[in-house]
């Protein structure tokens, strides 16, 4: 997280939408940041690395998911995130891109991860659908940076999902 070494303080993250769905993974005890916490495939670019080329590495390394191509991702948007890490800040700059599939695969995680699920992509993209359901289920925990992903991104994700969706639908009939 020093940006020191092979990565630097540029991370990716991937929405991907998989037949409507999600996937989290739940970050294991041992992970610097927001250990026990929820978070999309995300992960730091290496140097010499597209911020494209690295979302789609990431994606595979921590879902055992290939993307073919990496023009099949979408670029929702850039940021820069603080994140307090004991008594300094280390200054993030996101890349948050979107994947979309019709079929929806089973994830195989990489040992940085204790658990995944799927989310729906609806219910993502409903403040107060979210919140009620996850008061339901005991408030499931995301990052601090997911739970900005999912107020800022997430509706903007799933109306491109179902804009996609209804050409798909169209070009079949």
């Amino acid at each position: 997280m020093d940006g020191s070494g092979d990565y630097q303080n540029e991370i990716v993250g991937i929405i991907g939408i998989f037949d409507g769905e999600v996937p989290y993974l739940k970050r294991g005890s041992q992970a610097k940041l927001y250990p026990g916490k929820w978070c999309i495939p995300s992960g730091h670019i290496k140097k010499g690395e597209t911020p494209e080329t690295a979302a789609v590495r990431e994606f595979g390394e921590e879902t055992g998911y290939s993307i073919a191509d990496a023009s099949e991702l979408k670029k929702l948007g850039s940021f820069e995130y603080n994140v307090e890490a004991g008594k300094s800040t280390i200054k993030l700059n996101i890349s948050l891109f979107l994947y979309m599939s019709d079929s929806k695969p089973e994830i195989r995680m990489c040992d940085e991860h204790t658990d995944s699920k799927y989310v729906s992509i609806e219910l993502l993209s409903d403040q107060e659908k979210l919140s009620l359901v996850s008061r339901a289920r005991g408030a499931e925990e995301f990052t601090p940076i997911d739970r900005l992903l999912i107020e800022r991104y997430m509706p903007e994700a799933y109306r491109m999902y179902k804009s996609a969706s209804v050409s798909r639908m169209k070009s079949t009939a």
